[in-house]
């Protein structure tokens, strides 16, 4: 499986980390320089026990790191893949959004009312 993490902090480097070791291909892609370059030489800007091994096993043929700058330059430079990462994150949200309304509405059925959340829900998914 192909995956792409959002940040490289304590939840995004764990996880891309442990989803490289069990095989999958991981692109994690943060803002702050420092730490791609960091974690490009296989070291862990954070401290995590076992994490420095898992990194430096997996860099080369499971995990990717890249600043938030080039993944923005290679969706300008590739229309096909910009409308792709479009669709997968509109597809995305559309999930995320779905079950936090039925979580919400199950939760809290005396303060949310149906109708109320399917427009916030529907103008959301449009902006999209």
């Amino acid at each position: 499986m192909r995956l792409t993490i959002f940040g490289s902090g304590y939840v995004g480097l764990v996880t891309g980390a442990c989803f490289a070791e069990v095989g999958n291909n991981v692109l994690c892609v943060d803002v702050d320089q420092r730490k791609v370059d960091m974690l490009k030489r296989g070291e862990s800007p954070i401290y995590e026990p076992g994490l420095d091994e898992l990194l430096k096993k997996n860099l080369q043929p499971h995990f990717l790191m890249n600043t938030l700058a080039v993944l923005t330059e290679v969706v300008e430079q590739n229309p096909t893949v910009a409308a792709r990462l479009i669709e997968d994150l509109a597809e995305e949200f559309r999930t995320v959004a779905r079950v936090s309304a039925e979580k919400l509405v199950a939760e809290n059925p005396w303060r949310v009312a149906p109708t109320e959340f399917d427009d916030w829900l529907r103008d959301c998914v449009a902006r999209v």
